[in-house]
């Protein structure tokens, strides 16, 4: 497993506390959200459940906000830990992973909803001897 500081994160350790577990390797969001980098998931549900605890706590104790936890098919038999046990919620699931969300911030979260649809866009232009160009979306 990668340490705190490998993968993008600040150690944020005083000089000698020594996390319980190994933490979660991945990255700081641009809202101070931390996005778990799925190759550093342990292969174990125990080492699972140490590692996200004591990365849960690490974070809370930065100041992070939202925590995504992308779980690969390999690996489903840690979503009932981190919902039932650990809070979590489903953010959106497509063939082969389901991502996992939580909130660890001050205040509401801000996570947004999971994007269900898409909008095309398209236009005519009239011109004045009555001709229309119209334009639409390769869909």
């Amino acid at each position: 497993l990668m340490a705190a500081g490998a993968a993008g994160f600040s150690s944020g350790l005083a000089c000698c506390e020594v996390p319980k577990a190994p933490l979660f390797g991945g990255k700081i969001d641009l809202y101070n959200g931390v996005v778990v980098d799925q190759k550093t998931l342990p292969q174990t549900l125990a080492e699972f459940k140490d590692s996200l605890e004591a990365s849960l706590d690490h974070w809370q104790k930065e100041g992070r906000n939202g925590v995504w936890m992308h779980i690969p098919m390999e690996h489903v038999e840690y979503v009932p830990v981190a919902t039932k046990q650990y809070g979590f919620d489903f953010h959106h699931a497509e063939p082969g992973y389901v991502m996992l969300v939580k909130w660890i911030g001050k205040g509401h979260s801000t996570i947004p909803g999971n994007a269900s649809h898409t909008v095309g866009v398209g236009a005519f232009v009239l011109n004045d001897k009555g001709e229309m160009l119209a334009v639409r979306e390769k869909s």
